[in-house]
């Protein structure tokens, strides 16, 4: 077994990196749920996400995202898996950009948006 031994400087950016990516994946599943929520309010099958940057395996917002995969029909060799990447971007952005558009103008992250959420 090896040892290793830190400084208190090294070991709190390493807790500051974890608390930060933390932050800033829960800062980005935030908007995911407000969006998902905005493009869904008038389905009627449709239960509002709880906005609280959690998601993962069979939850509600996991659900939310595949049920948008399949809205905008990603490309074949894509699986609605309901998770957010770039492949669901991209397919968005061509297949539906009138929901690309609410994403871009409004929830998708960026200089801006990063600072001023």
């Amino acid at each position: 077994m090896k040892k290793y031994i830190f400084t208190e400087s090294q070991i709190k950016k390493i807790v500051d990196d974890q608390i930060n990516e933390q932050n800033a994946e829960r800062s980005f599943i935030l908007r995911v749920q407000k969006f998902l929520n905005e493009i869904f309010a008038k389905d009627k099958t449709f239960k509002p996400l709880v906005v609280d940057g959690k998601t993962g395996p069979n939850s509600a917002t996991e659900a939310a995202i595949m049920k948008l995969q399949s809205l905008i029909k990603l490309p074949s060799y894509e699986n609605v898996d309901g998770v957010w990447g770039s492949a669901l971007e991209d397919a968005m952005k061509k297949n539906r950009p009138d929901l690309y558009k609410i994403w871009e103008s409004k929830y998708k992250p960026g200089f801006f948006s990063d600072f001023f959420d």
